[in-house]
């Protein structure tokens, strides 16, 4: 197999997560290739950014569930959703979602995406939209590789 002459490479280490995501371009690789690992590091660092916050991203997404229950997909259900997103209960819900009230905005737009994507809208490209539109490709596997035990 020839070697990649390109990479992209992510590679964190924070605290207790640790994520090393790589892809090597070769000669024949696609530019949709390259887009879905963009996609799908985007997908698994973004809960990261909030959870360093601070910010209870699981009462979110319940609390995005709970808006978002019984609505159509799609964005004719945006008008209905919107408006209670300035009701007292949606507005103390974020709040105690957050440890730092300076973050609530961060908050709020976290909170938005998840009403989108539970309204089958998604603001930004996931792995998932660009399966869709390349059903040839894969979406990368997540985590660490199984490896059998180590050799003594």
């Amino acid at each position: 197999m020839d070697e990649p002459s390109e990479y992209i490479d992510f590679m964190a280490r924070y605290r207790d997560w640790i994520s090393i995501k790589r892809i090597g371009i070769r000669e024949g690789t696609k530019p949709e290739e390259v887009s879905l690992y963009l996609a799908s590091v985007k997908t698994s660092i973004e809960p990261k950014l909030y959870k360093f916050l601070d910010i209870d991203i699981e009462a979110l997404d319940r609390l995005a569930a709970d808006l978002t229950k019984g609505m159509r997909k799609g964005y004719d259900s945006l008008p209905s959703v919107i408006p209670k997103l300035k009701e007292k209960e949606v507005r103390d819900a974020l709040a105690k979602a957050c440890k730092n009230p300076d973050v609530s905005k961060i908050a709020e737009a976290y909170l938005f995406g998840r009403i989108l994507s539970n309204l089958g809208i998604e603001a930004f490209a996931t792995p998932e939209s660009i399966v869709k539109v390349f059903p040839e490709l894969k979406i990368p596997k997540q985590g660490m590789p199984k490896r059998g035990a180590p050799k003594i």
